[in-house]
């Protein structure tokens, strides 16, 4: 009887250990197909241009074909980053020097395209100054992807409030106190504050996303969270002056 008890306990704990890592591999796929999300739209957009001859000159062409291969090269490293955090059961960080004011401008300068399709301005209002420091590059990317691809749906979504002149959505950096602040300020319509918390857990909206038409899973801004706690960060949100969301990112900068 004992024996059949042991047998019972041993099937019950295999059971709950096959159902976890189940849960943990959905987590993992769903983190891919939101983190291929972008390079896939670029790609789109940058073959749309050349399939219907939009390239104003040879050179332009050679830098559409270009970002185009760099686009292909993020879902390569995507499919491999998801294939690690399978076998490892986590995501793991690939920290290297780098200068994060040259990936906040490279990555703010690639989504001008998606932006100028809206109408809406995308604002690099870093000063210049670089902050070099050990990050992983490419996790550093996917945080900031994700904070201007919310920025832009929400802010898309106000245009009825806000005029297009005025409709932008702006992101800085800056080194406070050994630092790194990451800040994107968008002109949708704020996040109220008992909802504050909820926006950075897994598949977890706004109570008004989905009847105001924000597409979206809910992974986006968990994502954010998860990245620079890795990093050993955090990120906040509060409100802006134009009465839209403000979410501020902040990195140790380690140089060892």
């Amino acid at each position: 009887q004992s024996g059949a008890i042991i047998i019972i306990i041993d099937l019950v704990i295999l059971v709950f250990l096959i159902l976890k890592q189940a849960k943990r591999n959905q987590i993992t796929l769903a983190y891919l197909a939101h983190s291929i999300k972008t390079p896939v739209s670029r790609i789109r957009l940058d073959s749309d241009s050349l399939l219907h001859e939009m390239v104003a000159s040879p050179a332009e062409e050679r830098e559409i074909i270009s970002a185009i291969g760099n686009e292909c090269g993020r879902l390569e490293l995507a499919i491999q980053g998801a294939a690690l955090s399978l076998e490892r059961g986590k995501h793991s960080l690939n920290r290297e020097m780098c200068d994060l004011q040259q990936i906040v401008s490279d990555t703010a300068e690639a989504w001008q395209a998606n932006f100028s399709q809206t109408g809406i301005k995308l604002i690099n209002e870093d000063e210049g100054i670089p902050v070099t420091g050990k990050f992983d590059r490419e996790m550093t990317v996917l945080l900031i992807d994700n904070l201007l691809d919310n920025a832009l749906r929400h802010t898309e979504l106000n245009l009825g409030n806000i005029s297009e002149e005025t409709a932008t959505v702006g992101i800085r950096l800056a080194n406070v106190k050994g630092k790194a602040e990451i800040v994107v300020d968008d002109m949708g319509f704020g996040i109220p504050k008992s909802q504050r918390k909820r926006i950075f857990k897994r598949f977890k909206r706004t109570k008004g996303d989905a009847a105001s038409g924000v597409s979206g899973l809910g992974l986006g801004l968990a994502l954010v969270k998860e990245i620079a706690e890795a990093h050993r960060g955090q990120v906040h949100v509060t409100d802006n002056d134009s009465k839209g969301a403000r979410f501020v990112v902040e990195l140790p900068i380690l140089n060892r």
